[in-house]
């Protein structure tokens, strides 16, 4: 059971530095044309993978086998249903 904390702990820090300075980087040296182009190549990847391989699928996932095992889903207040932030609930921002 430790090494499953200590590897949630692990995978947090490491969503945490991609989410607050990766994706930063990225937002501020992309044009919106370049991160139009990546919104699209994105869908059609997840496309041919088909609804078991999208971002969505898994946040489910992570959800169910939270409830199952009694383990908190943390919920940012005023995050989407996407890791990346690049959704909102209603769809992707502009895209």
């Amino acid at each position: 059971m430790r090494a499953a904390r200590d590897y949630e702990l692990l995978l947090r820090e490491h969503i945490q530095k991609e989410d607050h300075c990766l994706f930063a980087m990225a937002e501020s040296s992309l044009d919106a044309e370049e991160k139009l182009r990546l919104v699209k190549a994105f869908r059609a990847e997840e496309g041919k993978l088909g609804s078991a391989m999208s971002v969505h699928y898994y946040l489910e996932k992570v959800r169910e086998l939270s409830a199952q095992f009694g383990v908190p889903f943390p919920e940012e207040e005023g995050r989407s249903e996407s890791s990346c932030g690049c959704c909102d609930p209603g769809g992707c921002r502009g895209f």
